[in-house]
C-alpha cells in the first residue's frame, strides 16, 4: 500500500467540474464481508436484478447492501461505488481471501 492510505481515483468530469473519488483503507475495513462481496458484484457492470441471482439473494437485499456501500464509503451513487469496485477489484478479491 501507499504511503497513505486513502484511495484516489477517477476525476469525473461534469459540466466543466470535476471531482476525485477516494476511499480510505479504514473505510473498505467497515464494510461487513457480504458488502465486499456485493461491491465486488458490481464491477461487472450488471443490474441489480443480475447481481441478485448471481449472488443468491433478493433483488431488495442487494438495493440494501447498496445503499449501505455508498453510505459508509461516503459515496453519492451507484455509479461511484461501480468506480470504486472496478479500481480496487484486486484488493477487495485479497480481502476476501484473507477473510
Amino acid at each position: 500500500m501507499a504511503e497513505s492510505d486513502e484511495y484516489a481515483f477517477g476525476r469525473n468530469h461534469v459540466g466543466g467540474l470535476s471531482f476525485p473519488i477516494a476511499v480510505s483503507e479504514t473505510d473498505l475495513e467497515r464494510l461487513t464481508e457480504r458488502e465486499r462481496e456485493v461491491l465486488r458484484a458490481l464491477a461487472n457492470g450488471e443490474p441489480n436484478r443480475l447481481l441478485a441471482r448471481r449472488l443468491g439473494i433478493a433483488e431488495r437485499t442487494v438495493k440494501a447492501h447498496i445503499t449501505s456501500i455508498t453510505r459508509k464509503l461516503d459515496l453519492s451513487s451507484r455509479l461511484e461505488a461501480t468506480l470504486v469496485s472496478l479500481h480496487l477489484y484486486g484488493t477487495l478479491a485479497e480481502a476476501s481471501i484473507a477473510s
